[in-house]
């Protein structure tokens, strides 16, 4: 977060050099946010939820088994 804060004796309008040169100077240099984890991307999530998806229901068709 950055503040720019110009202050003057005087009423600032544009016709005021140092002001409009300051101003226009102002580049701002950052770049969007890319989330690029494992869980990011839909293909990973779902072999995630599918590989839990099987480790349960093959925890529950052993159970069954065992009774």
């Amino acid at each position: 977060i950055t503040a720019y804060i110009y202050t003057s004796d005087k009423e600032i309008t544009e016709q005021n050099n140092y002001f409009s040169k300051s101003s226009s100077s102002i580049e701002i240099l950052d770049t969007a946010l890319k989330d690029e984890s494992f869980f990011s991307k839909k293909y990973n999530r779902l072999i995630v939820i599918g590989a839990l998806a099987g480790c349960i229901g093959f925890a529950i068709s052993a159970l069954i088994k065992r009774k």
